[in-house]
């Protein structure tokens, strides 16, 4: 899995006129929101983050069954990498936070619940 909007390190990591990275798919990928990320319920994600411009989400979880993660990886893509110092600042520590979705589940994690709504004011999720 390679989802763009938690897993893509060329996003910057806050909204900033001098942050460098893309806003083709999320306005920021901070380290807090790469490690919050639900790679096995996607659903529940929309109850923590923000579309790329900033509004809510609201997403119902389809009722077909989850689907089976095999693993995860995050992508530095470098067409705006000039130096090695800005690979390192784009790439770590959010590479980190990805290790630990990928090797272990949170325990904010909930299970896929088929017809289940997330919305940025829904509270399933601990916060």
């Amino acid at each position: 899995m390679a989802n763009p909007d938690y897993l893509y390190f060329d996003f910057p990591y806050e909204v900033h006129p001098e942050e460098r990275g893309y806003y083709w798919g999320t306005r920021e990928n901070s380290v807090a929101k790469v490690f919050s990320f639900a790679p096995e319920n996607l659903p529940q994600n929309a109850e923590t983050s923000v579309d790329r411009d900033g509004n809510a989400m609201n997403i119902t979880t389809p009722v077909w069954p989850a689907p089976v993660i095999k693993g995860m990886q995050g992508q530095t893509w470098s067409e705006t990498v000039r130096t090695e110092a800005q690979h390192q600042e784009m790439t770590y520590p959010r590479v980190l936070a990805v290790a630990e979705r990928a090797w272990h589940r949170g325990s904010w994690e909930l299970d896929w619940t088929p017809t289940q709504n997330y919305h940025g004011t829904t509270n399933h999720v601990p916060k």
